[in-house]
């Protein structure tokens, strides 16, 4: 896919989406942008490995947080998930070399996909408490928010 169009996906049409919510939602209207551990929001840092898709991802956590910033009075909340390896039925704990490869950048415990998605549940309905939101964060919300029985298996 040429690289104009994935900035079209990741940035425009984030931005379009972000834009057309906040106007017609209800206040406060929160939004999570799930993103990457590797995504660098520093635009002036040079990264040793697909750079210039992290750098563009940086640039939409960027875009979002500034929306926010500019739409503060109108109840515009924001944050960024950035969850590592995330843990679903039939899909274990990550590999032990992405595992290596992550702990590179930091906040990188897995995330079971019960915990990510109870934890943005949980951030959008009683106010956004950080940002961004790493794996770490996510895992104790998302804990604090389920039972035992309420993880996918």
């Amino acid at each position: 896919m040429d690289f104009s169009d994935v900035t079209a996906i990741c940035y425009d049409y984030t931005m379009n989406g972000l834009t057309s919510m906040a106007a017609h939602a209800s206040k406060p209207f929160r939004f999570i942008y799930t993103s990457g551990v590797t995504v660098e929001r520093d635009q002036e840092k040079t990264l040793p490995f697909l750079s210039e898709y992290r750098l563009m991802r940086g640039r939409v956590e960027n875009a979002i947080l500034d929306f926010a910033k500019q739409h503060d009075d109108q109840g515009v909340e924001v944050t960024v998930a950035k969850p590592g390896g995330i843990e679903s039925p039939g899909r274990d704990a990550i590999s032990a070399p992405f595992t290596t490869m992550l702990e590179t950048f930091g906040h990188t415990p897995t995330v079971h996909l019960s915990e990510l998605a109870a934890a943005m549940i949980d951030q959008c309905l009683h106010g956004i408490t950080k940002d961004p939101l790493w794996g770490e964060d996510l895992v104790e919300i998302g804990q604090r928010a389920l039972s035992p029985d309420d993880y996918l298996r």
